[in-house]
């Protein structure tokens, strides 16, 4: 667990970390959490089961101050997707008192999705990176 702490994940995540049986971080894990940790944008890419959404989610997660005002919102392509990073954010975040919820409908979001990042991101180009 000393290397998810290295990248500045506390102590409370780590440990929820180390229930679910997380020892080491991955490639992507080790590249995005220190700059999400500093605040940069980052646009990154990986394979399928290479712990992405403990990648994005971790960060969120240590930052986010319970209350009753919308703090992130993470898009997903698919309905199933949605439901999947939902569950995983949840359990990573057991310890804290947020609120997560999956929403999803049918509209087309590809084109949503790129005027929404457009609108949100910083005046520097993102950190981007493929794995």
């Amino acid at each position: 667990m000393e290397n998810f702490t290295k990248l500045g994940l506390s102590k409370a995540l780590t440990d929820v970390l180390k229930q679910f049986g997380f020892t080491e971080p991955t490639e992507i894990q080790e590249k995005s959490i220190p700059l999400a940790m500093e605040g940069k944008d980052i646009i990154g890419g990986s394979a399928t089961g290479s712990g992405k959404t403990l990648a994005f989610a971790s960060p969120i997660i240590e930052n986010l101050k319970p209350n009753n005002k919308i703090q992130a919102l993470i898009l997903t392509p698919t309905r199933e997707l949605a439901e999947q990073v939902s569950t995983s954010i949840r359990n990573f975040a057991k310890n804290k008192k947020l609120n997560i919820l999956a929403v999803y409908g049918g509209v087309n979001i590809e084109t949503q999705i790129k005027n929404f990042i457009e609108q949100i991101l910083s005046s520097e180009p993102p950190e981007e990176f493929k794995i």
